[in-house]
Formats: structure tokens, C-alpha cells, sequence
């Protein structure tokens, strides 16, 4: 079965090859900016649209004027990308308008706080543990690929760090095989103490990656507010405490891989929870943890997983209460607190972990439709 899939790559440029990117990075958000800045001032004035048709003509007569000549150093379909973004930001602010949501209207990008990348679409191969880009050349890379798997690559963001390191991200139609069915089902109730308790008994261990590094990651953070501001020690303490931050995020999505991964070859239906992750982390004593178990992240995962491999996910609705709800009889206990670890019916005198006990209600409830 044909899939969009992405495969994210670091690489290994020479000096040169930094300096194009680093430009083209530079020139891609100077383009998203510019015209997002025209297309105000056209409506401000006229009350006009000026749609990515219009914006791509300009930018052609733009690259012409001496002032904008550095402009052609960049490769072209980056700007164009540059545009196309431009305008689903504003399609994706209008629908939000449409549909009663809070989009948001697109935003200037920031030269220190935007992601710094560029896409390109064409002239990209592959060549054993190299990928060759559009005014790049061949470049080095960490990955032999299998290019079996590849039926096309659509598109690749070149992207920096912020400490430095340089990626490729490919997005590729590849062929992936749907994983053997096993008949059964899941229900999966994640938490702070315990990541994810499964319906069928199973725990699985939250490592508490940010709690882990926590103590290291204050003393480096300590000594870079004490340094000197335009410091070159500085600059290297930054980079010390950016990386510290991403090996607690890789570290962290590598796990949630994993398990996501034994969820979709176990299981063939799994039910998870619509949690308000975001109403979650507003309670300041948890919130540290909620975010570092990355609730958000697990049901991301799953639902291109799901998707990927032929299984089915089914997500319940946020309101039932499957922690204070029976798995017995079904009775509710509306004075159960968060310190209740145990779970005492008093109606069946069922006697169950509290966790285990909202997952298998999780599960029946995916299961029979009825909080669907």
C-alpha cells in the first residue's frame, strides 16, 4: 500500500555548502515576509486580494532589481515554496474563520525564533549514503537508504538547528506493508506515574526524560545567564543548553516510537482517550510532567500509524468518566480523588487498580460506540 512518508536524514555539508544554505534559509523567510507584509498593505489600501499568483509574478520582477539581485543565488523553487506557504497560512486563517476556530493569522517570521528551513522540489537523488539538492551538490548523510521502498520523493526541507546540526527531511510515496492482524484489542490509559496502562494488564514505564536531565540542564542554563551577552563563551554555553534540551526530545520521541510501534504490531483496534492536554497543563503542579509525558505526541503517532499499517484507532470522548466509572458494574464514584490509587466499588466491591480499571472502560466504551 502506497504511503506519504517522511524520513528525517542529518547530514554533513562542507563549509560551502553551509554558507548556501544558511543563505537560502535567509532568503526563504525574507520572501515569506515581504509578501506577507504586501499582501497587508494591498488590503489595508484597496481592500484587493493578492493571492500566491500575483505574489509569484512580483517576486520575478523583484529578483530583476539590482537591490534584490542576491536573491537569484537562491534556488527558485525554495522562494516559490516560500509563497505557497504564505498563502495556506492565510487559506488555513480564513477556513478557521469559516469553521468558528481560532487559526490564527500568519505572522511575520523571526530571524531568532522561526524554524530554519527551506523545501525544494526537484533535482533531489539519492545516491547509496548521499542525497544530491538543487545548488547543494552531493552532500554526505548518516543513513544508507533502501531505495526498494521509495516509489517517489515529492519534496525535501533542508533544515538547521539551533545547535548547529543540518538535516534533510524527504518526503517520499513509499510502499509499506500492512502489519499481520492479531484479532485483538486495546484500551490505553496514559498517565503521569505510569505512561500508559493497557486493558489487557500490561504497564508501561515513563522514563521521565526531562526530570532525568533536570538537574544537569539548570547548571549548564545557570552558567549561561552569568556570561557576558555578544560573548563568543557565550555563544558555545548556548549551544551547550540547546543540546542538552534536544537530546531530552529525542530521547523522548525515540520511546514514544517504540511504543507506539508495539502498540500497532500487538493490537488491531486501539482506543485511546481525546485528552485537553492544553487545559491539563494549566494546573502548575503537573504541569512539568504532562508535558514531559507528551500525551499529545503518543495520539499523534498513533494516528498516522494506525493509518500506515491497517489497524484502527478509536478515540473516545474527553467527558466519560472512565477513571471514576466501575469496569464491574459500572457504578460511578464521583468523590474518587487523584490520590485514590486503588479502586473500591461500593456497589460490587470490585477492588482494581485505578488505572487499569479506566483502561478497560476506555476499551469498552471504544468498543461498543457509546462515547464516541
Amino acid at each position: 500500500m502506497i504511503q506519504n512518508k517522511a524520513y528525517k536524514i542529518r547530514v554533513y555539508p562542507n563549509e560551502k555548502q553551509k554558507q548556501i544554505i544558511d543563505n537560502n534559509i535567509g532568503s526563504a523567510r525574507f520572501v515569506f515576509n515581504y509578501f506577507l507584509n504586501v499582501r497587508i498593505e494591498k488590503y489595508k489600501d484597496n481592500k484587493e486580494s493578492f493571492g500566491y499568483n500575483l505574489c509569484s509574478a512580483e517576486l520575478t520582477k523583484l529578483k530583476k532589481l539590482d537591490e534584490y539581485s542576491w536573491l537569484k543565488q537562491s534556488d527558485s523553487t525554495s522562494l516559490q515554496q516560500s509563497l505557497k506557504d504564505l498563502d495556506l497560512a492565510y487559506s488555513k486563517f480564513f477556513d478557521g474563520i469559516k469553521k468558528g476556530k481560532d487559526v490564527g493569522f500568519p505572522k511575520f517570521k523571526s530571524k531568532r525564533k522561526a524554524k530554519l528551513s527551506y523545501r525544494v522540489v526537484m533535482s533531489i537523488n539519492i545516491i547509496n549514503n548521499t542525497i544530491k539538492l538543487p545548488k547543494l551538490g552531493i552532500i554526505k548523510s548518516s543513513h544508507n537508504f533502501n531505495l526498494s521502498k521509495i516509489e517517489k520523493i515529492n519534496n525535501a526541507t533542508i533544515s538547521k538547528s539551533r545547535s548547529g546540526k543540518y538535516f534533510v527531511s524527504l518526503s517520499c510515496e513509499v510502499d509499506v506493508k500492512v502489519k499481520h492482524h492479531t484479532n485483538k484489542q486495546v484500551g490505553v490509559d496514559l498517565g503521569i506515574k505510569e505512561l500508559a496502562t493497557l486493558s489487557d494488564g500490561v504497564v508501561i514505564n515513563n522514563p521521565k526524560y526531562y526530570r532525568k536531565y533536570e538537574k544537569r540542564l539548570v547548571k549548564q542554563q545557570r552558567k549561561f545567564s552569568k556570561m557576558k551577552a555578544g560573548s563568543s563563551n557565550r555563544e558555545k554555553q548556548r549551544v551547550k543548553v540547546t543540546r542538552l534540551h534536544e537530546k531530552i526530545s529525542n530521547c523522548r520521541v525515540d520511546y514514544i516510537n517504540k511504543f507506539t510501534n508495539q502498540l500497532v504490531t500487538n493490537y488491531d483496534t486501539i482506543v485511546i482517550e481525546d485528552l485537553n492536554v492544553s487545559g491539563m497543563v494549566k494546573n502548575h503542579k503537573l504541569a512539568k510532567s504532562i508535558s514531559d509525558a507528551s500525551f499529545s505526541e503518543i495520539r499523534r503517532q498513533l494516528e498516522y500509524k494506525c493509518k500506515w499499517y491497517g489497524k484502527e484507532l478509536i478515540i473516545i470522548n474527553r467527558f466519560f468518566p472512565s477513571s471514576k466509572a466501575c469496569s464491574g458494574c459500572g457504578n460511578i464514584k464521583s468523590d474518587l480523588k487523584l490520590s485514590d490509587r486503588e479502586y473500591v466499588c461500593e456497589e460490587c466491591v470490585l477492588s482494581i487498580d485505578r488505572d487499569l480499571n479506566a483502561s478497560i472502560n476506555i476499551l469498552t466504551v471504544g468498543t461498543t460506540g457509546l462515547a464516541c
